[in-house]
Order: structure tokens, then C-alpha cells, then sequence
């Protein structure tokens, strides 16, 4: 019998989580519990998870499978998950996708018209929610809106 630390098998349970998202492409839902991770202070470095956010998805995913971690990112974001969760889904996840599929040439295939109405929509429902009002989640949408308006524009 094995005995793991805690931090270990913390460690361990992440590893099979991403296994888990690598052979489950379409369990996005799994990609933003995984993000949520990386809030838990373990005292060991956690570069592999970052690798697998900020490379494999955004490099080995489909276009398809892009636009569909966007919307989903989106719908993510009106629920009612932790403001670290959400902050952190964009920055791990949304910004490399944007970046590497504007290098591939994909960006407006990835964030087509329905991603870009869904997006909008989402800028006008905040703007109706008090609670965000001068948020960390404000800034980081006028990032995620900066960034989108830079590299849609070629």
C-alpha cells in the first residue's frame, strides 16, 4: 500500500482530472471545475496544470471545440461561481484560446457572429447586475473585450 502526503495526492487528483479533460474533450464543464484548482494552496508547483491550460487547449483543440469553451466560458460567467473562478477561467483559459487562435488564423472562426452576440448579450447583462458594478470581473471583461477588438479588427 502507498501513502501519499496530502499535497501529494492533491497533486495526483489533478493529474487524473486533466487525463480526465484530455480523453473527455466535450466535458467542458470538467476544463472550469479543473480551473478551479488552482486556488488551492499545495506549496508545489503546479506548472503542469498552467501547461495544459495555456498550451494543449488552446493549440490541440478543434475550432469547434474552442467556440464552444467560449460560449460556455460566458454562460460561466452569469452563474453563480466564485469571482477568483471566473477571473481565473478567463486568464487561464480564454486568453491563451484567443491568442493562439488569432496566430492560427482562426479567430473569427472561433469567435463567430453567435459567440460575438452571445458576448455582447453577456456585456449588457452585467451592466444590469449591480453586484458587479466596479468589479474585478468589469476589468477583466473590458480585457477579454479589448483583446477581442484588437485581433478582430485584421
Amino acid at each position: 500500500m502507498v501513502c501519499y502526503s496530502r499535497k501529494s495526492e492533491i497533486v495526483l487528483l489533478m493529474k487524473i482530472y486533466i487525463n480526465h479533460c484530455r480523453e473527455n474533450r466535450s466535458d467542458i464543464a470538467s476544463l472550469f471545475k479543473l480551473v478551479e484548482t488552482t486556488k488551492i494552496r499545495i506549496g508545489r508547483d503546479q506548472s503542469f496544470l498552467r501547461k495544459f491550460f495555456r498550451n494543449e487547449i488552446s493549440e490541440t483543440y478543434s475550432v469547434v471545440e474552442k467556440r464552444e469553451i467560449f460560449l460556455y466560458f460566458l454562460e460561466f460567467l452569469k452563474k453563480d461561481n466564485k469571482l477568483d473562478s471566473k477571473i481565473n477561467a478567463s486568464f487561464m483559459i480564454i486568453y491563451p484560446l484567443i491568442i493562439n487562435s488569432y496566430k492560427k488564423g482562426e479567430l473569427n472562426e472561433v469567435i463567430n457572429s453567435e459567440a460575438i452576440k452571445n458576448f455582447t448579450d453577456f456585456i449588457r447583462y452585467i451592466n444590469g447586475q449591480r453586484a458587479y458594478s466596479h468589479s474585478r470581473l468589469d476589468i477583466e471583461i473590458l480585457q477579454l473585450s479589448s483583446l477581442l477588438m484588437t485581433f478582430m479588427t485584421d
